[in-house]
């Protein structure tokens, strides 16, 4: 389980080769958490297919048969980003709720990943300053982590016009992406100081 946490740390949907591998070999398992890490990764299959209805299936059936914590709430943390993207924002708002009220009981192995889902719905539904506010600074402050903080606070620097140093923060954050080799947060943090240069600085983005 470690290691399959391991590539969707670091890669995210480009981790699609190493979950196709997973699944093949989970399919002659039946015990209930083989078979609950099973529908874990087809729902993530299925959600970067933007089949979200099924995936939201996947995920709520892993986390009625997981007897492991950790796969539990990676899962409902899954269900909680699928709820935010179909608009079911009470459900999700439901979701969110219980993960950070029950943070501390989230298995060390996975709470990087979890931490990762909450802040990111945090940061789509409150400022940064709000958001930041309500977690240690030590969750958030510490690689690869700093990247949401880096990446949020520079978004909301320039938004309130103060462009020179939101951008610092979002150049760090490329920075940050680029040393832990985390192919998503290159991917993301490099469009988004692209998408900011394009107008104070055309011809570097």
């Amino acid at each position: 389980m470690s290691d399959i946490l391991t590539i969707l740390e670091k890669q995210g949907s480009f981790a699609l080769p190493y979950v196709n591998m997973f699944l093949e070999e989970l399919k002659a398992k039946k015990d209930s958490n083989s078979l609950a890490l099973f529908y874990f990764l087809r729902g993530l299959k299925r959600r970067w297919n933007l089949e979200r209805k099924k995936a939201m299936a996947d995920f709520e059936r892993s986390i009625d048969l997981a007897k492991s914590k950790t796969i539990k709430y990676i899962a409902m943390a899954e269900l909680m980003n699928i709820h935010r993207a179909m608009k079911h924002y009470q459900r999700a708002k439901k979701i969110y709720d219980f993960l950070r009220k029950n943070y501390e009981n989230v298995p060390e192995k996975a709470r990087k990943l979890v931490f990762s889902f909450l802040i990111n719905f945090c940061l789509r539904t409150e400022s940064a300053e709000n958001c930041f506010g309500k977690f240690r600074s030590s969750l958030y402050l510490t690689d690869p982590l700093s990247i949401y903080y880096h990446t949020a606070l520079g978004r909301q620097l320039i938004s309130r016009g103060d462009t020179r140093d939101g951008l610092k923060h979002i150049l760090m954050a490329c920075k940050i992406a680029r040393r832990e080799k985390r192919i998503h947060s290159i991917i993301f943090s490099y469009n988004l100081l692209a998408w900011y240069l394009k107008n104070y600085h055309p011809l570097i983005s």
